[in-house]
């Protein structure tokens, strides 16, 4: 059970997160299968967060077939041990790297369960924690070794990453913090204290290597399987460097959704997607599961900011009709792509993953646009994709938390008017 856990998470949880050094928590795996007694309690602890996370990826049949239990039942057991084993770790009050991962590990398992406000809580705890170990400082200041600075960096930015979401589904900024004024990033992105990670493979590191693994983010010239990782670090660079950039210059008083209108200016977006596609993209191959992922990811994300760009802010008379239909095309866009990263059978191993990053501004404009104009051009492609989102995300049915609560205010009723013209 325990190997079998562990290459779900291998194959599941790790391409999309990196947060594990594979060779190394290899060898703590086998000594688990050999010798139980003898794990410490952070391996304890981690060993637990990936049996949660593992189960947490697979979807109701397969975990049945594979793991000969019920998703269901599986989980919440799991979780539960996971926390008796955090806190025997010591994990509030912990300095330990493996500690932390497992902590995190175990947010990865839990996001979708909890309410977005319980699982920011957990995850601002987890931001403590980190700084106590000094890891929003790099390593290279510390005099570590270049596989603890590689693996720190992992950590913080994946941290951070997690942290920007929880924010944002808090409906707080989605990048408080990486912008505030006393920052180095408003100046420098280079001097900010934590280097990004580097897109390499998993097999060019480890703990005795001499010297910095190469080549540095934004420098590969293969896809890697750190690729997904990758590509997201090169967007919030990106992003960052954009929100600096207008915060300096910016009325304190202007909207925040403001700031997003420049993104797009002085083709700043394709000069982006140029260098993606030049660093990253051309060099996937899209039978493969995880190129596929990060393709589509990409297309994803460069939608996404074209439509905070875009974001209607302003009363609709005062937008074209060019403005009103581009952007709701885009939102449609958005959509299409985030059911493939869904339900195409290529990329089930990952579709875990997509729930989280649900676009909801997109998803909510689209139905008000319906709502106002049900008629409207495009509306049975609208439709269509809304009943994927839907059948791939059964939660939305049964709502629970807030923001699917306000979905099916918006859309139940002209949702049952449309249904109603097509049967």
């Amino acid at each position: 059970m325990v190997r079998k856990m562990w290459q779900i998470y291998c194959n599941s949880i790790n391409p999309l997160t990196k947060l594990l050094h594979v060779p190394t928590v290899q060898k703590m795996v086998d000594s688990a299968v050999s010798d139980t007694a003898s794990l410490s309690r952070a391996s304890e602890a981690l060993l637990f967060a990936i049996y949660a996370a593992a189960v947490m990826s697979l979807q109701e049949d397969i975990c049945h077939d594979t793991l000969g239990e019920q998703r269901s039942v599986l989980l919440p057991q799991y979780l539960a041990t996971t926390e008796a084993a955090l806190a025997r770790a010591g994990v509030l009050g912990t300095s330990d790297m493996v500690v932390l991962q497992a902590f995190l590990v175990y947010l990865l398992a839990v996001r979708d369960r909890y309410t977005p406000r319980a699982v920011w809580t957990l995850t601002g705890v987890a931001m403590r924690i980190a700084k106590s170990m000094g890891l929003d400082r790099d390593g290279q200041s510390s005099g570590l070794s270049p596989f603890d600075i590689e693996m720190r960096r992992r950590l913080w930015w994946q941290l951070r990453m997690h942290d920007f979401r929880t924010a944002e589904l808090c409906g707080r900024p989605k990048f408080e913090g990486l912008v505030e004024m006393d920052s180095p990033v408003l100046s420098n992105m280079s001097s900010f204290p934590t280097q990004w990670p580097a897109n390499v493979n998993d097999a060019d590191l480890s703990p005795d290597m001499p010297g910095p693994p190469f080549p540095p983010l934004g420098e590969a010239s293969t896809a890697t399987d750190a690729i997904f990782v990758a590509v997201k670090c090169e967007l919030l660079r990106f992003t960052a460097q954009r929100l600096a950039k207008m915060q300096r210059s910016r009325d304190q008083n202007e909207s925040p959704w403001t700031l997003y209108s420049s993104l797009a200016e002085d083709g700043n977006l394709q000069t982006l997607e140029n260098h993606l596609e030049t660093r990253y993209l051309r060099y996937c191959d899209p039978s493969r599961p995880l190129h596929l992922m990060a393709t589509l990811m990409v297309r994803c994300a460069l939608n996404i900011l074209r439509f905070m760009a875009r974001h209607p802010r302003r009363p609709l008379p005062e937008t074209s009709d060019d403005d009103r239909r581009t952007t709701f095309n885009l939102c449609l866009a958005i959509l299409d792509q985030q059911n493939l990263l869904q339900s195409n059978p290529h990329l089930r191993t990952f579709a875990w993953h997509a729930p989280f990053f649900q676009q909801w501004h997109a998803l909510l404009h689209v139905l008000d646009t319906l709502r106002a104009d049900p008629s409207m051009g495009q509306a049975t492609r609208a439709w269509d994709l809304l009943g994927k989102t839907y059948a791939n995300n059964a939660e939305m049915q049964t709502p629970r938390k807030t923001v699917h609560i306000v979905v099916v205010g918006l859309d139940w009723e002209q949702w049952d008017t449309w249904l109603g013209t097509v049967q």
